[in-house]
């Protein structure tokens, strides 16, 4: 075979080559069989979050929560008012994601791109790391394009737009879930950092100006208002201060160690390297560093399935980093990160090889089931979509409500499929409210002119939370503006009353000073008794809340039996007033509190404690003050 013929070979297996590498990333990242309703906490967010935007409410303000309008990104969820923008915001990520890596593939063998497309394609669930890496991808192209040292500077117009085309997605991730907000501002800032340290200021300029205008497009194009988007940003902060205290599950401490050694010893690693230029280390083990924190916060603050994020994020970090270097050690750490993959994720699954497997196979068929029926059947997914809420609608059956209705705490799932008219409070699912701002923000939609006709309620708390700390300092004027109106499997539909009431409901009775562990007398009177807790933590527990999670609180509650009741103390949410006695533990007690306080004689509670099982923690501080109020005139 002569040399033409070798090189005309060469081109087509390259070329089928980036072929299969643009089908894997498009099947990775696009969700052409996207995810139908169903009934639980998750998908209800996810269905209530479309269905906001179907609705034109404003994010930010009319809906606040851990996600934005572009939450099918993440979700892959399926509403048919934003499936188009699903398809199309997938499908500009993966355009860039296969752009990205052919930058980085320009002087690297093909078999490390091949290895990379197959981890992307075994990455468990959940979707974070995947995005995480977009972020971490882009900084690694611009660099090798732009910032390397043996690469001419290159200039111009058309150069300008590139370097914009490629760190524009920093501004629609932030769009789709809050905590993406704080790696594409730090890639932003690094990329514009760097060039200005190489005194090229028009793309440092371009680095920060481009997904701040990224971010304004997408927004304006699902239907938000231009000045909408200083809400939503403004009030994602306050989504994202409260998160890790109140979300916090603790797990296996073991995936925990593996996890921060392996992300170690890959920093230690390139800090270390002699033949790599100081500069060149600066920005790579500042770009690792924030992917490796932020996939830690994501995966062990949460740490159930969860987790799963932080063993993707090692994998990826592994199988990135012949990008940076070449060495001896490469082909080590890079086991070793696949290593940490395994130890963190293999504790999620009964069987680590058939998911891994599973997931590879799925990646593929779900991409070419959904591609061949969305082309096939002009009716799909729609038709699914409206069989499922069929199905959720039986499974609620909820009555015909006249006027608007909200759902308490969360099963958005099951009154959207209920074809009922849904008039959701700012902040949709109650265990979110966990600030005092947030939690007085969905009282006083309560008291304004959206408030609904109707609620179908229910007690619902998560993570063995005491349930009167979901949506506390609502309860009164639920009390008092609303009537019971039935029970409906379960559920207590909520009335609202003729003439509503927007006073105060509550009236001071006692403040005091007290200690951690030690009980807490609570003042007896025949109308229901609030509390409102100032415990904060000490310097140490607000670094721990920044660096990791802070220790869990336990509130242990007596009653005049002699029974004690333990539930977690979420101490952020108690800052705002919540009921305290008599103790409300499911919806018929709602229901007889709602009716009298004195058919719940039993439940009054004597005294209180607070806790920290960890015994003598420096996290939070011994003195704290509390504060009572009862109840009065109901109606």
């Amino acid at each position: 075979m002569n040399p033409s013929q070798n090189k005309t070979w060469n081109n087509i297996a390259v070329l089928i080559f980036h072929l299969a590498m643009a089908i894997t990333i498009a099947a990775v990242f696009v969700p052409f069989t996207p995810d139908m309703p169903a009934a639980s906490l998750d998908p209800s967010w996810k269905i209530g979050l479309n269905q906001a935007v179907a609705q034109g409410l404003r994010f930010g303000r009319d809906m606040i929560f851990t996600f934005g309008p572009y939450s099918f990104v993440f979700s892959e969820a399926y509403h048919p008012a934003t499936d188009t923008l699903m398809l199309v915001g997938c499908c500009y990520l993966a355009v860039v994601y296969f752009v990205c890596l052919n930058i980085l593939i320009e002087r690297r063998h093909y078999l490390w791109m091949a290895g990379y497309g197959l981890g992307l394609t075994c990455m468990l669930y959940p979707r974070d790391a995947l995005l995480f890496s977009v972020p971490l991808l882009i900084a690694m192209a611009i660099y090798q394009r732009y910032l390397s040292e043996d690469r001419p500077v290159s200039q111009g117009a058309r150069q300008t737009l590139y370097v914009a085309l490629l760190i524009s997605p920093l501004g629609l991730l932030p769009l789709a879930k809050g905590s993406l907000f704080i790696l594409s501002a730090g890639v932003a800032f690094l990329c514009s950092a760097y060039f200005g340290w190489k005194k090229q200021y028009q793309y440092a300029a371009v680095c920060v100006i481009a997904p701040i205008c990224s971010a304004f497009f997408f927004w304006v194009l699902i239907g938000q208002p231009v000045t909408g988007l200083f809400d939503y940003v403004h009030n994602m902060q306050m989504i994202i201060s409260g998160y890790t205290e109140a979300m916090a599950l603790y797990g296996d401490n073991f995936e925990i160690k593996i996890y921060l050694i392996s992300s170690l010893i890959v920093l230690i690693y390139l800090l270390t390297l002699k033949n790599l230029a100081n500069q060149k280390k600066i920005y790579f083990v500042s770009l690792y560093a924030l992917f490796f924190f932020v996939s830690f916060k994501a995966g062990f603050t949460r740490h159930d399935l969860h987790s799963l994020t932080s063993a993707n994020a090692l994998l990826i970090a592994g199988l990135l980093l012949p990008v940076i270097v070449q060495g001896r050690l490469i082909i080590l750490i890079m086991v070793l990160c696949c290593g940490g993959f395994y130890g963190v994720a293999r504790g999620n699954s009964d069987d680590f090889k058939a998911a891994l497997i599973g997931k590879f196979e799925d990646t593929y068929r779900d991409a070419a089931f959904g591609l061949l029926h969305r082309l096939s059947k002009p009716d799909w997914p729609r038709s699914e979509y409206d069989a499922t809420l069929t199905q959720l609608s039986r499974l609620a059956d909820f009555p015909k409500l006249n006027g608007t209705t909200d759902i308490y705490s969360f099963d958005q799932s099951y009154l959207i499929a209920s074809n009922l008219q849904w008039s959701p409070r700012p902040i949709l699912q109650s265990y979110s409210a966990y600030t005092p701002e947030l939690a007085e923000i969905n009282r006083q939609h309560l008291l304004g002119a959206n408030a609904p006709d109707n609620i179908i309620f229910r007690v619902q708390p998560i993570d063995f939370r005491l349930p009167t700390l979901m949506d506390g300092p609502s309860w009164p004027t639920l009390l008092r503006n609303y009537r019971a109106a039935g029970f409906h499997n379960d559920y207590l539909v909520l009335e609202k009353r003729a003439a509503v009431n927007t006073s105060e409901n509550l009236i001071a009775l006692t403040s005091s000073t007290q200690h951690l562990g030690q009980p807490v007398p609570i003042p007896q009177s025949a109308s229901p008794v609030f509390a409102q807790i100032e415990l904060v933590p000490t310097l140490l527990g607000r670094l721990m809340n920044i660096a990791f999670k802070p220790r869990l609180l336990v509130i242990s509650m007596e009653n005049f039996h002699g029974m004690t009741m333990q539930y977690r103390f979420v101490a952020t949410m108690a800052r705002s007033q919540f009921l305290i006695s008599p103790m409300v533990e499911n919806t018929y007690e709602f229901k007889l509190l709602g009716e009298d306080p004195a058919l719940l004689e039993k439940k009054r509670v004597k005294s209180i404690a607070i806790f920290d099982p960890g015994q003598g923690s420096p996290l939070w501080q011994d003195e704290y003050k509390i504060h009572f109020s009862e109840f009065t005139d109901k109606y």
